[in-house]
């Protein structure tokens, strides 16, 4: 008995019919529309990640440049505002230079914290942050000794 190949018998080449009636050609197609749709699904997952729009101001009288991990997002004039946006992260270092290269500005914000401020970020003259909202600076003061009863003291 000789044999023919699927090619010679008036299929397209690579296709096979099998015993439900379809080809493998079909069953191919099905399984690269799966594939592509699937990553079509997951492009359209990270491009719909929440993000938030964040406000800057300079309350400073110097022109600073606003970095955000560690790479420039833009620049300020004395009294300016502006807008940038975010999606969201665990924790976003943020840091503002004069002219002169000199941090004004220096701190790490978690998102439910940049939440609580308001969605905004004021850089003033001290090198710290300005809280929005309810906190106070005499809070920002307390803030800076160190905890008695924190995890790493409990027995």
């Amino acid at each position: 008995m000789q044999q023919v190949s699927s090619h010679c018998a008036g299929m397209p080449r690579g296709s096979q019919e099998r015993s439900d009636g379809r080809s493998v050609i079909d069953r191919r197609r099905c399984i690269f529309a799966i594939i592509l749709l699937s990553a079509a699904a997951a492009v359209s997952y990270v491009a719909c990640e929440p993000g938030h729009t964040v406000t800057y101001e300079n309350r400073t009288d110097k022109i600073v440049a606003v970095y955000r991990f560690g790479r420039h997002e833009l620049d300020l004039q004395p009294g300016e505002t502006a807008e940038s946006s975010v999606l969201k992260f665990n924790q976003m270092p943020i840091e503002a230079k004069d002219e002169s290269g000199t941090a004004v500005y220096s701190e790490t914000l978690t998102w439910n914290e940049l939440r609580a401020n308001g969605w905004k970020i004021v850089i003033t003259d001290s090198a710290g942050p300005v809280h929005q909202g309810t906190l106070s600076s005499d809070f920002d003061r307390l803030a800076k000794f160190p905890v008695l009863y924190g995890p790493e003291t409990r027995q």
